[in-house]
């Protein structure tokens, strides 16, 4: 008889988990956030910075990923958003020289447990390396969290792809994939960042066709639909066409509720030379 309710508790105890689970939401966005570049003018990073910290802190995000951010731009950012870690390093040396693809998360909700940065070339680990084609080095981040609500392992990965090269942009999703097999086993999986290719491009169906990853663009699963206009690139307002080259994936671990973004400009000052994407996910009972 003991083992009869013994039995029924724990199926109670996993009904309650599971019930709990589906009311648990992962909030993730993708910023380019712009180098601080003096010829922006008004558009200089001294006058976008503010409104950038104020976007993250009203989203309430969980994660989220930058790109182009310098040394500098990130060590402000670390210090006005206390309730953020972050992971980085800088695509030059692999220490704090030239742009980083930071991933932030909250430091309440996840635990740390690995972290590294792959170039986007013909040699992954080593420093600096740039690809054929390319004129800069890319770089992959990619980490592993620990969701302490969720008590399960998240894989979050962050890149920025060339932007003048199809032949370095292909090369870059062809090592990205091959890291994201290497590292990653039947775990639930976030891929965002500024990929410089647009959903009919060759270098996006690369990422929706894998059967391996099994990635979904979050901007079509999600449930309620898109919003937030169809740009994400608008060069300060100097670029007029629906270009989106700024994606959220993620494997079909999880729920897409919602995605958007984010065409925020205050007076004259956009928040980026690019609007933040933001997805809400949630990750289903397995």
């Amino acid at each position: 008889m003991s083992k009869i309710w013994l039995m029924i508790l724990v199926l109670a105890v996993n009904n309650l988990f599971s019930q709990q689970l589906k009311q648990i939401r992962l909030k993730v966005m993708t910023l380019n956030i712009r180098y601080d570049n003096p010829d922006d003018g008004a558009n200089a990073w001294p006058q976008r910075r503010s409104i950038v910290v104020q976007t993250i802190n009203q989203q309430q995000l969980d994660v989220f990923g930058l790109q182009e951010a310098q040394f500098h731009q990130l060590t402000f950012l670390d210090s006005v958003l206390s309730d953020y870690h972050y992971y980085g390093i800088g695509r030059d040396d692999g220490g704090v020289k030239g742009e980083f693809s930071p991933i932030f998360y909250k430091k309440e909700r996840f635990i740390l447990r690995l972290a590294q940065t792959f170039w986007l070339s013909e040699n992954p680990e080593m420093p600096g390396s740039i690809g054929p084609g390319a004129q800069f080095p890319r770089i992959l981040t990619l980490i592993q969290l620990y969701d302490l609500k969720t008590q399960s392992p998240i894989w979050v990965a962050n890149t920025h792809f060339s932007h003048v090269s199809d032949t370095a942009r292909s090369l870059a999703a062809s090592v990205l994939m091959n890291k994201l097999r290497q590292y990653i086993s039947e775990q639930p999986l976030i891929l965002i960042g500024d990929f410089n290719a647009e959903q009919n491009s060759r270098v996006y169906k690369i990422f929706v066709s894998d059967s391996e990853i099994k990635l979904k663009d979050t901007f079509f699963a999600s449930i309620d639909g898109h919003a937030g206009g169809h740009q994400t690139y608008n060069g300060f307002g100097q670029n007029q066409n629906p270009t989106i080259i700024d994606h959220i994936f993620c494997n079909d671990h999880f729920d897409v509720l919602k995605h958007y973004f984010l065409p925020i400009k205050k007076g004259d000052v956009f928040i980026s030379d690019h609007f933040p994407v933001v997805a809400e996910l949630r990750l289903k009972d397995k």
